[in-house]
């Protein structure tokens, strides 16, 4: 490759073979401020993802905490709000809560009644160990009669501020076992405030996998405001 410059031609095939007189010829022609500009560029972008993640890494702590306590608000309003909705989607009537491991609103003898079932059912093994642990940490058991047939159902409802993949998980697994334990129709759901996409495509009915039925209540509006000041700061 030869550098004689004769034509303008030669000088733009040497611009763009030529690494060193490209950088050489940049330099020349544009100030520092403009050969700075790419070295500020990536610099700045660079802080801007480590504001980002920061912002990013408190709002996941909130949510992680505000969803707790939701979660204990949506417990509290299971017996009678989730019931309701069951009732008018399902038309189904007398939706009983049967179980909740924290009392809310239950009476002690559906209680007694369902823990004595489960044990036995342990016990001449109609259920699994594994199972029995998972009816005893269901968040809901409830029961109610189809209309106009007249036959019993039962509801195995998991609780959670943010619906996530182990909710609907347990929420079969928990209908299953119930199925099990009392040959009756049994169908799995789960009630919060919000469910993402992914969530909801995985609680669709699929081969090998019953659907899992969706119950939302509306975000309060104290938390959506919160969530919206940490986004301001």
């Amino acid at each position: 490759m030869t550098n004689e410059i004769n034509t303008k031609e030669d000088l733009l095939r040497l611009w763009h073979e030529d690494d060193e007189f490209r950088v050489a010829s940049r330099r020349e022609l544009l100030t520092n401020e403009l050969l700075e500009l790419p070295e500020k560029f990536a610099e700045n972008a660079k802080q801007v993802d480590s504001r980002l993640e920061r912002v990013e890494t408190r709002l996941e702590r909130v949510e992680i905490d505000v969803d707790g306590l939701r979660g204990d608000a949506l417990e509290r309003k299971a017996p009678t709000h989730l019931c309701q909705l069951i009732n008018d989607a399902l038309s189904v009537r007398r939706v009983q809560v049967i179980w909740m491991p924290g009392g809310f609103a239950t009476p002690l003898g559906r209680m007694d009644k369902f823990a004595i079932d489960v044990e036995s059912g342990a016990d001449d093994g109609t259920i699994t160990l594994e199972e029995e642990g998972r009816l005893n940490r269901t968040d809901m058991v409830a029961r109610a009669i189809r209309e106009p047939e007249g036959t019993r159902l039962w509801i195995a409802a998991e609780i959670s501020g943010l619906i996530g993949e182990r909710d609907i998980r347990r929420a079969r697994e928990s209908a299953a076992a119930l199925r099990k334990l009392y040959s009756q129709e049994t169908i799995p759901v789960v009630y919060g405030y919000r469910i993402a996409d992914q969530q909801r495509r995985s609680a669709q009915a699929r081969e090998g996998l019953e659907e899992v039925l969706i119950f939302l209540e509306p975000l309060p509006r104290p938390l959506r405001e919160h969530k919206t000041d940490m986004l301001r700061q």
